[in-house]
């Protein structure tokens, strides 16, 4: 038994500390579904065709991947939301060192804080690891669906929520989107 913090008590459950994935966001939503050099050439290469050595992550627990989802799509230049099922990728345990936490400047809180890089010290190094991700892609995705961001953007919107307040105003293409919380 362990001892609830603070409360002189036996907790009968175990203490559980709840790992922490790294997604990486997905470029294309058919990436999945191409062949090995379809996926590096567009998941793992920049707008000029050099490969990406510093590669985004996102360090976050399981139940936050909508809200980086939506977040991620309401700071993009575009602001094109989220309509399509998208998979994404838990690529935790294969990077080849320990992630860099890169706070970014962006208006959402978790988005800033939860924000790394993981560097790679070649491309050579950049081709193992996405070769290791396509291998185990049937347990490292992690599917988005629009349906799923719109549920998010209604409950915050429904919660009054300080930061998707001013960005829905600011959008109204966003906020027409929305479906209201039943």
């Amino acid at each position: 038994m362990i001892r609830a913090p603070g409360s002189g008590r036996r907790s009968k459950r175990p203490l559980r500390i709840r790992d922490l994935i790294l997604l990486r966001l997905a470029h294309r939503i058919t990436s999945v579904e191409t062949t090995k050099d379809d996926f590096y050439r567009t998941e793992f290469r920049g707008s000029k065709g050099a490969p990406d050595l510093e590669l985004s992550v996102y360090e976050i627990d399981e139940t936050q991947i909508t809200q980086i989802v939506a977040e991620s799509h309401a700071v993009a230049p575009h602001r094109e939301r989220p309509r399509r099922t998208k998979h994404h990728f838990n690529v935790k345990g294969l990077e080849p060192r320990a992630p860099v936490s890169t706070p970014g400047v962006d208006s959402f809180a978790l988005l800033r804080s939860a924000h790394h890089e993981i560097h790679f010290e070649n491309e050579a190094e950049l081709q193992v690891f996405a070769a290791q991700l396509l291998r185990e892609m049937e347990e490292r995705k992690r599917t988005v669906g629009g349906h799923d961001v719109k549920k998010f953007l209604a409950e915050r919107l429904a919660a009054e929520d300080p930061e998707w307040q001013p960005f829905m105003a600011a959008t109204p293409v966003w906020k027409n989107w929305v479906e209201p919380v039943e």
